[in-house]
């Protein structure tokens, strides 16, 4: 089966045009998916070619899901919330409390609030580059699907700096393409910071997409 996932992963990331690659960001760009997978259901701008999700996204979901239930009304933050709020959004359904957002990039938080308002999400929206903007509290829950052609040295800042937003039991929540972002080069930031630990890894047999979840490391 890796093989398998391995041969799909060239097809789809080589330079010569395939169907499979058409075929997956058309899939990427369904509204009908949105819906489906996330419960979007207004899209007040027109976001052209841009997709609304990808498979870390879809996987995200799935545990975070899974994860909220740690907490009677978990305090969460999304960094990289993207210019749909998509995860965020779907996930406030599920929590009475606001969800947090950031992006560093102000034009995706501004497209990011009409989808908001649009679809009545829990969400606040805001520009930061990964901490330096977002309010001076702790969170239950932190995730990001991490951008997998980013400097690896952005690991670094979140390492750093998500122990003073996570709660003494919360979690961050790492989701990416293993093969884009080998996990080696995320556990080598993880390793060499005190504060943080690795709690749990979670891999899925049949593709390259993993989840990891931290914790903060107890005082000592």
């Amino acid at each position: 089966m890796r093989v398998l996932v391995e041969k799909i992963y060239q097809i789809y990331a080589g330079a010569a045009p395939s169907r499979f690659r058409s075929f997956w960001h058309a899939c990427l760009r369904s509204r009908f998916l949105a819906r489906l997978i996330f419960g979007m259901s207004r899209f007040p701008v027109d976001t052209g070619d841009s997709c609304y999700f990808d498979l870390t996204t879809v996987l995200l979901r799935r545990e975070l899901k899974k994860l909220i239930r740690r907490w009677d009304n978990p305090r969460m933050l999304e960094i990289g919330v993207g210019s749909f709020a998509i995860l965020s959004g779907c996930l406030s359904k599920r929590v009475s409390t606001t969800i947090d957002g950031v992006d560093n990039r102000e034009e995706r938080v501004e497209c990011a609030k009409k989808f908001i308002s649009a679809n009545s999400y829990k969400v606040n929206a805001l520009t930061s580059n990964v901490f330096s903007n977002v309010p001076q509290k702790t969170y239950d829950i932190i995730f990001w699907n991490l951008s997998y052609y980013e400097d690896p040295g952005v690991l670094d800042v979140l390492f750093d700096q998500a122990p003073d937003y996570l709660a003494s039991d919360g979690v961050l929540a790492v989701g990416y393409n293993g093969k884009a972002l080998p996990r080696a080069t995320v556990l080598a930031h993880l390793e060499s910071k005190k504060n943080v630990s690795l709690d749990k890894t979670i891999t899925y047999f049949w593709n390259m997409h993993e989840i990891l979840l931290i914790k903060r490391t107890p005082a000592t």
